[in-house]
């Protein structure tokens, strides 16, 4: 290639842009340049690829020192000069077959960027024909990423910590593109990106469902010249590969690409893009399986309530003032000994949805164990607006159910207690307890509330 050669600018053809385009995405997916350089680290020669990969219009007689990172340059320099240093050790000491370790090294594009190239150095300086050190390069991969994710995966690290490294990781794969990795909890996605993908668009929505629904990778190539195009800026295309979770069919995340130029996305299989699929599948089901677990030990089998656990959690991380109400079914123990327990559970599980619907959106229901329940209803701090929520609950619980061929009527005792940030859970339990029992006493269906020294019916 002519060491002139020059790089399409704007307002030349279309099609030499184009091709250029594809030229630089396919030289990096191969990614392989070489370049001869003099004992001054001047260099005398470049590759066609080296051009295509870097961008520049010319690079013969430019020297490296301008153009290796300036992180590297000791690192670089010091593999160079080994080699001037040991240009008359070559022929008695090593193999003509022998190749150096690579050294992994930042070099400079003509966009003012830097691309990780593996560049090894090869001697030929006592070749009166050549003269020169020849370094064999490739488009390097930067594998800290991998080894962080692996890292943090094995810690148990959350989603937020673990997704941006993936997709930096990306980023570095896929030269030119910006990545996004978008996962869904409850069908309500959320979106990380890598460190340096700040500011992107809003990844395509039709693309995210298409993606999920199919399972196949979905892309769109014309951005710009689309009617996303104020909305994309400056990127060309957008392909968004589904992340298939482990042992199932549910695709449980979506990596979006976001590229420049449309041709960027046209390379060949990107192995760190298959490992970082991988492993962000293997995140994504790891969250999921943490969550459920949680779910588990904070909820109540049977009806999904919170259980004593899940109360105490819940208690815990309020900071205003809250009532409890302490309930207690009346006359459950008859429905079982005459219908079954199976008939039993069926109620129970219908006196919390009861219980769940005559409460506040804001309160907290649980099953505490057997037919004993508890509300928490923060914001909560007069005897009286407590009162209101129980006597509605009473109400709710009474009214007639008919489970399979049962007709059943139950009751609830409800008793009250206040609770500030200085009571525990256990007093505050005690306390309503103590109530109910009042509540009991008085005829069932009741509420009692709790009112030092002891408990009053109101």
């Amino acid at each position: 290639m002519d060491d002139n050669l020059k790089v399409p600018r704007a307002g030349e053809g279309e099609s030499e842009i184009q091709l250029l385009r594809l030229g630089r995405a396919v030289s990096r997916a191969n990614g392989h340049f070489s370049v001869m350089i003099d004992q001054d680290f001047t260099i005398e020669w470049a590759s066609e690829t080296s051009y295509l990969i870097f961008g520049w219009s010319t690079l013969v007689g430019r020297n490296m020192t301008e153009l290796i990172h300036p992180d590297d340059f000791e690192l670089a320099a010091r593999s160079i000069e080994f080699h001037v240093d040991h240009a008359s050790d070559y022929d008695s000491k090593f193999n003509p077959a022998w190749r150096p370790d690579s050294t992994s090294i930042r070099i400079a594009t003509a966009e003012g960027d830097y691309i990780r190239a593996d560049v090894q150095l090869c001697n030929f300086l006592a070749d009166p024909e050549i003269s020169g050190l020849l370094g064999l390069g490739r488009f390097g991969r930067d594998l800290s990423d991998l080894a962080t994710a692996i890292d943090l995966l094995g810690q148990s690290a959350p989603l937020v910590s673990i997704l941006p490294v993936l997709a930096s990781l990306i980023d570095c794969s896929v030269d030119g593109t910006r990545t996004q990795i978008v996962y869904w909890d409850d069908d309500v996605a959320s979106v990380h990106a890598a460190a340096a993908s700040e500011d992107l668009p809003d990844a395509p929505s039709d693309l995210l469902q298409l993606a999920r629904e199919t399972g196949q990778a979905q892309q769109r190539l014309d951005l710009l010249s689309s009617s996303d195009a104020q909305a994309t800026d400056k990127f060309g295309a957008v392909i968004v590969v589904p992340v298939q979770l482990p042992g199932s069919q549910t695709i449980g995340a979506c990596i979006v690409l976001w590229s420049e130029p449309a041709m960027g996305l046209i390379s060949g299989p990107q192995r760190l893009v298959h490992q970082a699929v991988r492993l962000t599948a293997l995140a994504v089901a790891d969250h999921r399986a943490k969550a459920a677990l949680r779910w588990d030990i904070a909820h109540d089998g049977l009806t999904g309530l919170l259980n004593r656990k899940g109360l105490s959690e819940t208690f815990e991380s309020q900071e205003d003032p809250a009532a409890m109400l302490y309930i207690d079914l009346d006359d459950f123990k008859p429905v079982n000994d005459e219908f079954g327990h199976e008939v039993g559970d069926l109620m129970l599980v219908e006196i919390s949805r009861r219980i769940s619907e005559a409460v506040r959106d804001i309160d907290f229901v649980a099953r505490l164990g057997g037919d004993e329940f508890a509300v928490l209803c923060p914001k909560i701090t007069d005897l009286s607006e407590a009162k209101v929520v129980a006597e509605r609950l009473i109400q709710s619980v009474a009214q007639l159910a008919k489970i399979g061929n049962a007709r059943v009527s139950i009751g609830a005792s409800v008793g009250l207690a206040l609770s500030d940030r200085d009571t525990d859970l256990a007093s505050v339990l005690r306390s309503a307890d103590a109530a109910l029992y009042q509540a009991k006493a008085q005829g069932k269906r009741r509420v009692a509330a709790f009112d030092q020294p002891g408990s009053q019916v109101i």
